[in-house]
């Protein structure tokens, strides 16, 4: 009511609105075109027009992806400094080929005119809050390290003038995407790179999506049946081995069985359909606590060995909240809140394990 009184005295192009005002005027407008028409026509309340309402909240631009610097600019107007501090997530969307007309635009086509099958997208999330936005869509035919770099560019430039700090890079590890760090890289992959548009000491961190990476864990164990792995001592003890016919073998005893211990098992996680391969429920079927007890009581204490030592790995990684690790009795799943916690020098000597197990080469997987 107050910010009402203030504008009932500013002409109509000297008003500022505040974000609050927009969302709400947003809200009216998104729920139904004529309400808001009819509130404007009536002046029962200063409003923004609906063309102001267009250009503030356009997110996306058909040619050229990135069209949304007043958006982010009202967004980032209700964080504070430490809600700044973002995550670039960067993924790609596969697209049905067909061209649109929609309000006066043609969509579907790339820069080059060429009709567009992938989409590639990139959002940002708060590393505080829960605060997390799409910042930009890009219409491609194909999704190269090239292509990908000049888009991350655009895109951090934009964050950089609206006033947000990125932190890290996240995108899962499909071969663009792994080229695309190494350009940044300048050739070498590292597991950070300097900001270039900070003169002072601004990390970006690479990461690779450990949700993708597990599912990937999941599709080469299933497609290549044996794990040959040196035997690390901090991490698999002297087991080098784990065989996913000894999976099948704990289903099939249990299959007619009316109490199971492998309750996860289901002839999906054994033998996934094309589709079911990206499936996050599956791949973590295999490492659960439940068929590694199974593998431990039927005998197959190798294969279960390799298996609680990717589901520690995974427990470290996937926590969401501060209480997780206290909810699941868990204490792999509590956060990391100190540079002496015990779960960093774990994942180094799980990284020293990857480093050993990829000097074997392809000869590894049988």
């Amino acid at each position: 009511m107050i910010e009402q009184l203030q504008m009932s005295n500013i002409s109509k192009q000297g008003r500022r609105y505040s974000p609050e005002a927009i969302i709400f005027a947003y809200t009216i407008y998104s729920t139904s075109t004529s309400a808001y028409k009819a509130l404007l026509q009536h002046d029962f309340l200063i409003l923004p027009s609906i063309t102001t309402l267009k250009r503030i909240t356009k997110r996306l631009n058909s040619k050229s992806g990135l069209d949304n610097f007043d958006y982010l600019s009202l967004r980032a107007s209700k964080l504070n400094n430490f809600e700044m501090h973002i995550m670039v997530m960067i993924d790609e969307i596969y697209l049905g080929k067909r061209v649109e007309h929609s309000g006066g635009e043609i969509y579907g086509f790339t820069e080059d005119g060429v009709v567009a099958n992938t989409a590639l997208c990139f959002m940002i999330r708060s590393v505080t809050t829960k605060y997390r936005d799409i910042v930009a869509i890009y219409p491609m035919n194909s999704c190269k390290a090239e292509t990908i770099e000049k888009c991350f560019k655009e895109v951090l430039q934009q964050l950089h003038d609206v006033g947000f700090i990125v932190v890290a890079i996240l995108t899962d590890n499909h071969s663009s995407n792994r080229k695309f760090f190494i350009k940044l890289c300048n050739g070498t992959l590292t597991t950070f790179v300097q900001n270039p548009l900070t003169e002072t000491d601004g990390r970006i961190y690479l990461i690779f999506d450990p949700t993708h990476n597990i599912k990937n864990l999941y599709n080469n164990f299933q497609k290549r049946r044996l794990f040959k792995c040196p035997g690390c001592p901090p991490i698999l003890q002297d087991v080098t081995s784990a065989n996913f016919d000894d999976i099948d073998k704990v289903f099939e005893i249990e299959n007619t069985k009316p109490l199971r211990f492998a309750h996860k098992l289901t002839k999906a996680v054994l033998k996934p359909k094309s589709i079911e391969k990206t499936s996050v429920r599956l791949a973590v079927a295999v490492i659960h606590e439940s068929t590694i007890q199974a593998l431990n009581e039927y005998g197959f204490k190798d294969t279960a060995t390799v298996l609680q030592a990717f589901l520690k790995l995974w427990n470290v990684l996937n926590v969401k909240n501060t209480s997780i690790g206290k909810h699941k009795r868990d204490i792999n799943r509590d956060p990391v809140l100190s540079g002496r916690d015990w779960k960093l020098s774990f994942l180094e000597e799980f990284a020293d394990f990857f480093e050993i197990w990829d000097s074997f080469g392809v000869s590894t997987f049988n």
